[in-house]
């Protein structure tokens, strides 16, 4: 039976689990989760993040709201596997400031699926209508409060913090709400003159499509604020294969042709899921990317970490990318 290395307390701690621990996950996810992403660009705002794992995740989820200071040190929230339904299934994020780090673990059925490892309870506290309980190190000589777990909506969820207090992080836990999912967004046909010209135009550009002509498109409309539309056709699927199970965005300002994401950054295939293009605001679309564990996995890893959202805005004179940031190596968009 494989377990996930919860306990994840100090980047040391974290170190010495991942090297003995089985995952059922990836260690690379872990590994990739509790490094800080690179500052040359800026991720979706967080909440967009754990919205989108919301859509993926089968078990209710949770967001920290109350954060002092801290913040996400990846673009996504992880959430795998994404089979559906999964017997285990695991959420992993992190969040850091300078020595400051919190990571924050849900966890489905963890009763079989979990593994607090070394720890022994110093401390309980309620959160909500749960009682949380505080754990420090079991064969350490200093008794630092290092995890806090409890349960909600039958998710099990566990803080891991370093050079936080204890009050903050207990304060992080009482500030947690779940996370609405968002409404599935699947393909659909054209509506109005518009969209069904938007449509020839990209299976014209795509007849090797499964099923062409009649390839599955997803719709989205929204406003460049001059009254005239801005329509994204996102074709789901491009090759039928495991290996080419992604799709591709393109943007229309009415019936014509502004660019796609083919050209925008990241530059990779979108999402083939439900929800893989959405209206993110008056002349703004979100576009989400499966985030896989590394370059050299097997196809069927593609999308093994969640989704990673780009936000593209009207400028006036076409698309470009407002919210965007490629996860940190190992963890690729393919």
């Amino acid at each position: 039976m494989q377990r996930h290395p919860i306990g994840l307390g100090s980047l040391t701690r974290v170190r010495r689990l991942v090297s003995r621990v089985v995952v059922a996950c990836s260690v690379v996810a872990v590994c990739a989760a509790v490094l800080p992403a690179p500052a040359s660009a800026a991720g979706a705002p967080p909440q967009v993040a754990w919205r989108e794992a919301a859509k993926l995740a089968t078990m209710p989820i949770f967001e920290p709201t109350s954060l002092f200071g801290v913040s996400p040190t990846t673009p996504y929230v992880s959430v795998s596997p994404l089979i559906t339904p999964p017997r285990c299934q695991f959420l992993f994020t992190s969040y850091a400031h300078a020595s400051h780090q919190l990571s924050v673990s849900e966890v489905l059925n963890y009763r079989e699926c979990g593994n607090l490892g070394d720890i022994k309870v110093v401390k309980r506290v309620r959160v909500g209508a749960a009682i949380a309980s505080i754990y420090a190190c079991g064969t350490c000589a200093k008794t630092v409060p290092v995890e806090m777990t409890w349960t909600a909506k039958g998710t099990y969820i566990i803080l891991s913090w370093s050079k936080m207090t204890l009050n903050h992080v207990i304060d992080v836990a009482r500030g947690m709400k779940l996370v609405p999912r968002p409404p599935t967004i699947s393909p659909g046909t054209a509506s109005g003159a518009d969209q069904t010209a938007d449509a020839s135009y990209v299976l014209a550009h795509n007849t090797y499509c499964p099923g062409y002509p009649s390839c599955a498109l997803v719709f989205q409309q929204t406003t460049g604020g001059q009254g005239h539309p801005l329509i994204a056709v996102d074709l789901v699927d491009l090759g039928g294969t495991a290996c080419e199970d992604f799709g591709v965005t393109y943007f229309f300002d009415g019936t014509t042709f502004l660019t796609s994401t083919n050209a925008l950054q990241p530059k990779a295939g979108v999402w083939a899921g439900s929800r893989p293009v959405w209206v993110a605001g008056s002349g703004e679309f979100g576009v989400n990317y499966p985030v896989s564990s590394s370059s050299s996995g097997p196809c069927s890893d593609y999308g093994n970490l969640g989704v990673d959202t780009f936000i593209y805005k009207w400028n006036g004179a076409g698309m470009a990318v407002a919210y965007g940031q490629k996860p940190r190596a190992p963890a690729v968009l393919r």
